[in-house]
């Protein structure tokens, strides 16, 4: 721990080189001017044609230069494009970004619309923590049922089926009625709560939640309430953000699962020899367009000056995570080069487990909470098409939202 504190302004600045913040400030200061340069090559690409229609007199030095006007314009086409391919395009498919459900926005076409993408925002929002292979803590109902099973004279295991990645069957039989033992070990076989939870997280790589996500307190019930279009609007860039962040953490856990296979130790494929044990919250303030936060709290403040305006807008976010404290710099790398997204401040904790193991099962290695807040730059040229009509103009203002309502925010 004391390594990693002493070594924090390198870590960040290791980042830094990296090109994270740059490569984001660039981008997003940079978007237009690309643009005006693409204009520009297209000009002079006219030009030389005007050229060649005037003035044959000259043909290898208007073929150089039509040459050089292609290679240019080239060259800008294939920068504006890696700019903005980190929001235009999804991370898992590689291909542009598409909404929840058809025709949601920038217009909801009909009621069904504003039903269907409630339905599918909380279905995707359990697809994500399929793909993080997650799920919470115990449920008081798992609990009850593996304590009725203990009190009833049976036999437990942790294991429960044996899993797939199992080289063998390891039962941890649990017997009532003797006197056990003493020592941790013995101590843990008889609490239920404590064997719930290790035949939970041997099944997952990581924990997490529909809680992690918010989710959008207007979409968090069953009902066939109809969600209004700025709802709509602020559930899918929750989610494509959730998404980017997703995909980052669970390619690291995957890794690591793929590293233990390899060494033919695939029963050590749990959430207990991950590098991310744990995603508590993804916070995301209210600046989508009159709201629209998630897991609000109070963020780092920033130290980059950056503002709305007509070519992007801003907003704050924050990771709070349990990592492996040697999987530090792996887990910020991760985070950052997942989209635009600036790291402000880092804060850092040791976690004292619960020698009971009843919620959460870490493993051995020395863990850490890790809270990163970030700055989120989100390009109007890639999101336009999806904004509502009226909060266009308010994504232009200061923190997104109309003076009046500024005024009266605490």
């Amino acid at each position: 721990m004391s390594v990693i504190r002493n070594n924090l302004f390198y870590i960040i600045i290791g980042l830094v080189s990296a090109g994270s913040i740059g490569l984001a400030v660039w981008s997003v200061m940079g978007a237009d001017d690309i643009q005006q340069s693409v204009k520009q090559v297209e000009a002079l690409h006219n030009k030389v044609r005007g050229i060649n229609a005037s003035n044959a007199a000259n043909p290898e030095t208007i073929k150089k230069a039509a040459e050089n006007s292609e290679i240019r314009k080239d060259r800008f086409d294939r920068i504006r494009k890696a700019a903005v391919g980190p929001q235009r395009d999804d991370p898992v498919t590689g291909q542009p970004r598409e909404l929840l459900t058809p025709r949601s926005l920038p217009e909801p076409e009909s009621d069904a619309a504003r039903i269907t993408f409630k339905k599918k925002y909380l279905e995707s929002l359990d697809g994500l923590l399929t793909m993080l292979n997650a799920r919470g803590e115990p449920m008081p109902d798992e609990i009850e049922a593996m304590r009725n099973a203990l009190g009833g004279g049976s036999t437990a295991s942790a294991d429960g089926e044996t899993p797939a990645w199992r080289p063998e069957p390891v039962q941890q039989v649990i017997r009532t009625g003797d006197d056990g033992g003493t020592d941790r070990s013995s101590l843990l076989r008889r609490n239920a709560a404590s064997v719930a939870a290790e035949k939970i997280a041997r099944r997952i790589y990581m924990y997490a939640s529909r809680v992690t996500f918010g989710p959008h307190s207007a979409l968090a019930g069953d009902d066939d309430e109809k969600p209004d279009v700025e709802t709509i609007w602020h559930a899918q860039l929750q989610y494509w953000t959730a998404k980017d962040f997703a995909v980052a953490l669970s390619r690291l856990n995957n890794a690591r699962a793929e590293k233990l296979k390899a060494e033919d130790r695939g029963y050590d494929a749990w959430v207990a020899n991950m590098p991310v044990k744990r995603w508590a919250f993804l916070r995301m303030d209210d600046k989508l367009g009159r709201g629209g936060g998630i897991n609000v709290t109070k963020f780092a403040p920033s130290h980059t000056n950056e503002e709305n305006d007509a070519s992007h807008f801003v907003v704050n976010l924050r990771l709070d995570l349990i990592i492996e404290e040697a999987a530090l710099y792996d887990v910020l790398d991760a985070v950052v080069s997942a989209g635009y997204y600036t790291p402000i401040s880092i804060k850092i904790d040791r976690v004292d487990q619960n020698p009971l193991q009843e919620e959460y099962v870490y493993g051995d290695a020395p863990i850490i909470d890790l809270k990163i807040d970030l700055e989120a730059y989100y390009f109007r040229s890639v999101y336009e098409q999806w904004i509502p009509e009226e909060l266009k103009p308010i994504l232009a203002t200061k923190d997104a939202v109309q003076l009046y309502d500024r005024d009266r925010r605490p």
